[in-house]
């Protein structure tokens, strides 16, 4: 499992002033799309800006899938598109 947050023109710019950006979710996929635990398809582009905030709906699902309290801390990021470029 991995954790995954994207990019999208709203939550960039509000990176930009400091607001909040895209939720972290959880992913099973092992390439640079897929679907997370909730059940939406991420993008080729994702990183940075994220919240911190893990949604709730994938949250939950790990949590039947019997995941251990604190799992996520120790999980790697999807990496993004610019990140792969370099």
């Amino acid at each position: 499992m991995k954790k995954v947050a994207w990019c999208n023109v709203w939550n960039e710019a509000a990176a930009l002033h400091g607001d909040a950006g895209s939720l972290v979710h959880f992913t099973e996929s092992e390439t640079l799309e897929g679907t997370t635990l909730c059940g939406r398809k991420f993008p080729a582009h994702k990183g940075t800006p994220w919240t911190g905030r893990i949604c709730k709906k994938c949250s939950a699902t790990a949590r039947r899938k019997e995941m251990p309290v604190g799992f996520s801390r120790t999980l790697e990021w999807v990496p993004s598109i610019d990140e792969i470029e370099k």
